[in-house]
């Protein structure tokens, strides 16, 4: 999706009431159906975020908010830990999008117990010359310690 995303509108089956969510690029539930996970997304990319809705009381807690693109936001199986990759478009060279992973885990009523990221950029254990490759999700181990990618040639 190039951006914009579209409006995502929750339903109560129960009461009638309809909520519009925003503009939103990607979402997923928790297995156990008590958190949704979005992106939101705007075409200048100005109030991008991460963000989770807690399915029973309704509070909204933004993990992450920059001027980034968000991909393959997911649960990490049944854990209490979400996934996203982050992209900044790079607006001089190559013009080329630079992704980086982030993970978010221990989500609770107070949004993330802790945060992990990965950027590659400027690490001497990822191979000069290559990036992160967008169009394959990340996967992590059972216990969220590893993380697996897939890696591409950056433009030149």
């Amino acid at each position: 999706m190039s951006g914009g995303g579209a409006d995502l509108l929750l339903y109560n089956v129960e009461s009638g009431e309809r909520q519009n969510m925003g503009r939103v690029g990607q979402y997923d539930f928790s297995e156990d159906g008590e958190w949704l996970a979005y992106t939101m997304e705007n075409t200048d990319q100005i109030g991008n975020a991460v963000q989770i809705r807690n399915m029973t009381t309704g509070v909204i807690k933004s993990l992450d908010s920059e001027d980034v693109l968000y991909r393959h936001l997911a649960w990490t199986d049944s854990s209490r830990a979400l996934s996203v990759m982050k992209g900044k478009i790079m607006t001089t060279g190559t013009r080329d999008t630079v992704f980086s992973l982030a993970l978010f885990r221990g989500i609770g009523a107070n949004g993330a117990a802790t945060i992990k990221t990965f950027t590659p950029a400027g690490r001497s254990d990822f191979p000069a010359g290559f990036k992160l490759a967008s169009n394959r999700a990340p996967r992590y181990s059972g216990d969220l310690s590893m993380a697996f990618f897939g890696i591409r040639e950056a433009l030149k």
